[in-house]
């Protein structure tokens, strides 16, 4: 027998017995850092050591980060490269949108349009609202309790939901018997308000063209909703008769696939199973998935432990075989220990591994804030680190993105560099762009706009956040928005005065009247100042940034986060001589790093003097399938992390994902006065300020 052998590894008992495994049907139950996508990794290569055709070969995530976790794990391992190359490995989504392009692509062309944010959307689903209001035939008027138009965060919240109710498959696999909805119906079977329930239903009729075959746009995660509704039998009573026969699309085909690897499989909903069914429904097709129940952190979409369970062996019509990955190869026992009782099963730590784990008290009147503890520490690990004559890897896991903005001044004041990942720097964020040009402009001071990849940006900030059309009907010069943006984009990277000219002459003159007045207005704040640098909080006063992000922005979050970037940039000034100082620093910043890039590109630079120590700064839900060296876990406080509005199941998930992804030391900074109720009290230490 023919066996895949690596040298990177030395494979453990229970890794050789997955390995060894001739089952067709594998289910793997791991533990965090039990090297779960390597494991799922051997096993893929075993199938080619077997002689498997790569290209027979498919492998299904949730997300684009585990689709790279699984590429580098099968590179480390020593994958061939050229089958590697040949094997698909992609997220269920875009799988599933690669199939639908089978079916819908006329003429060479997808006539679907990918909507990418919620203002995008948030035109259908205001019509919709208006349809279901103005519906002469509706049975329930009176349980109606629709918003009126432009209500606050409605569209963000309807698109949230609803997300969950089509991963779920929840209108299809639970129909009225009656064939009508009601609001009985819709509470007790659903767990929906009937509003909800009503406006849902026109806004898949305005997403969905059944005249045409195909959808007219979809949102993330569209795809996988639209594929499993025409994977369900025409025959089933959950079917609205839009069943698709799977030999007609190449993709899911039988004898197309010969073995399918399904990686955090916790992540499963019932669309994405739906999909599964049809790619397992020939015996002869291998299977094998990988799952931690604890890891699920994305119940809003559906996702759901139990396809990790026996119901999995019953939908596929198998018997998985189970085995399991018990060690962690990433920390020590004190963590493993901790966890264990977080998630309130056994966990074995690796016993050659020693993972610290240390707990401070922060923002008490006596002890440090958390933007100097996380300073602190990073400072003393860089310190060790420069001892070592060693560079390892080091995160800041955030419960949400916005969280970073302080972290990231402090960083700043400190010339600590740093990278995001999953999320753009609050700096590089539109709105923040928008202010930082518009007093530019009013001080006439465009040499703080920044480097030129930063100016590169502007141009659709600007658009973005004031809402000023693009081009003017007829325009003869561009046929697109979308290729002026990009000449803007171009040009404005190349001088600083196009970047003037098209807020002077595009947004100054063709945004919408409230917007061109406020903007002139807090532009007279800043030309009234005689230094040249007015007080920043009196010029973002004048502009009313909650208004801009009200108009810009369909989603609570988003809105409340554009407010948090503008305390972000004014606390951030008054750490400089003012704003303009503040943004002449980021410049410099900008400049640094493009010298660095420009002497690599000519050979002027070594390679290694570019890679400059550089923190990464994360959300927690964006790092499953990744580890640090030194993870950093900030603003531990209750009603923060564990989220007061969230799920509660899903924030213990988080929290175990987010500290397992540290192997040799785990800091967490707690709220002295409201601690989070993961960390242990006996963990924590007041370090005084």
């Amino acid at each position: 027998m023919n066996e895949f052998i690596t040298e990177a590894i030395t494979p453990t008992a229970e890794q050789l017995a997955i390995l060894r495994c001739p089952e067709r049907s594998l289910l793997i139950e791991a533990a965090a850092g039990a090297a779960k996508t390597t494991t799922l990794a051997l096993r893929i290569c075993q199938a080619l050591a077997l002689g498997a055709d790569p290209r027979g070969l498919l492998a299904l995530t949730f997300t684009d980060t585990a689709c790279t976790a699984l590429r580098q794990a099968l590179r480390f391992i020593g994958c061939d490269a050229q089958a590697l190359k040949l094997l698909r490995i992609e997220t269920f989504d875009n799988f599933a949108a690669g199939v639908l392009r089978e079916a819908e692509t006329l003429d060479g062309e997808d006539p679907v349009e990918r909507f990418r944010h919620a203002e995008q959307a948030a035109p259908f689903v205001w019509a919709a609202i208006e349809q279901v209001g103005a519906n002469p035939r509706e049975p329930y008027p009176d349980e109606l309790q629709l918003p009126s138009h432009g209500s606050d965060s409605y569209v963000g919240d309807f698109l949230r939901r609803t997300a969950g109710v089509k991963g779920r498959l929840l209108l299809e696999l639970n129909r009225p018997e009656s064939g009508r909805d009601s609001p009985d119906h819709a509470v007790e079977e659903l767990g929906l308000d009937y509003t909800l329930l009503r406006v849902l239903r026109r806004y898949e009729a305005h997403r969905i063209d059944s005249g045409r075959g195909h959808a007219n746009f979809r949102m993330p995660l569209d795809a996988t909703y639209d594929l499993a509704r025409l994977l369900l039998p025409a025959d089933d009573n959950s079917s609205d008769g839009n069943a698709i026969d799977p030999q007609s699309l190449p993709s899911m085909a039988a004898g197309r696939w010969r073995g399918v690897f399904v990686d955090e499989l916790h992540d499963c909903n019932a669309a994405m199973f739906t999909i599964l069914q049809t790619l397992l429904a020939d015996p002869a097709v291998h299977f094998c998935a990988v799952g931690d129940r604890h890891q699920v952190i994305h119940q809003m979409n559906g996702a759901d432990a139990r396809f990790m369970s026996r119901e999995l062996d019953a939908g596929l019509g198998r018997t998985l075989k189970r085995l399991p990955l018990s060690l962690s190869f990433r920390y020590g026992p004190p963590l493993a220990r901790w966890m264990g009782r977080h998630a309130g099963k056994t966990i074995a730590g690796d016993a050659k591994a020693e993972t610290r784990l240390t707990g401070i008290a922060c923002d008490a009147a006596d002890t440090s804030s958390t933007e100097e503890a996380v300073v602190a520490t990073l400072k003393a690990w860089r310190t060790e680190q420069r001892k070592d004559k060693v560079y390892e890897d080091c995160a800041v896991l955030l419960r949400h993105p916005s969280q970073s903005m302080l972290i990231e001044n402090a960083l700043h004041r400190e010339r600590i560099a740093y990278r995001c990942d999953g999320f753009t720097t609050y700096l590089l964020r539109p709105e923040v762009l928008f202010v930082r040009c518009a007093f530019a402009v009013a001080s006439e001071r465009l040499d703080t706009l920044g480097g030129a990849r930063t100016r590169a940006l502007i141009p659709a900030a600007l658009f973005e956040m004031t809402q000023a059309p693009v081009l003017r009907d007829g325009d003869p010069d561009y046929r697109s928005a979308e290729a002026f943006l990009r000449e803007a984009a171009k040009q404005a990277a190349d001088s600083e005065a196009v970047v003037a000219a098209i807020f002077n002459e595009h947004i100054m003159n063709w945004a919408p009247k409230p917007v061109q007045q406020r903007l002139r207005r807090a532009m007279a704040v800043a030309c009234a100042s005689s230094t040249g640098d007015c007080a920043f909080e009196d010029f973002l006063a004048a502009l009313d940034m909650p208004r801009f992000a009200m108009d810009a922005y369909v989603d609570r979050e988003r809105r409340q986060e554009v407010q948090r970037h503008m305390t972000g940039l004014a606390s951030a000034s008054r750490s400089h001589a003012g704003a303009l100082a503040f943004f002449g620093f980021l410049r410099q910043l900008d400049e640094e790093d493009e010298q660095r890039l420009a002497g690599l590109a000519g050979g002027r630079t070594r390679s290694n003097r570019i890679h400059v120590p550089a923190v990464t700064l994360a959300s927690a839900a964006h790092v499953k399938g990744l580890e640090f060296e030194h993870v950093l876990l900030p603003y531990l406080k209750q009603g923060v992390f564990p989220d007061a509005g969230a799920d509660a199941a899903d924030e213990r998930n988080l929290f175990y994902v987010a500290a397992t992804r540290a192997r040799s030391r785990l800091t967490v900074m707690v709220d002295a006065a409201r601690p989070s109720e993961f960390v242990p009290a006996e963990m924590v230490q007041r370090v005084a300020a």
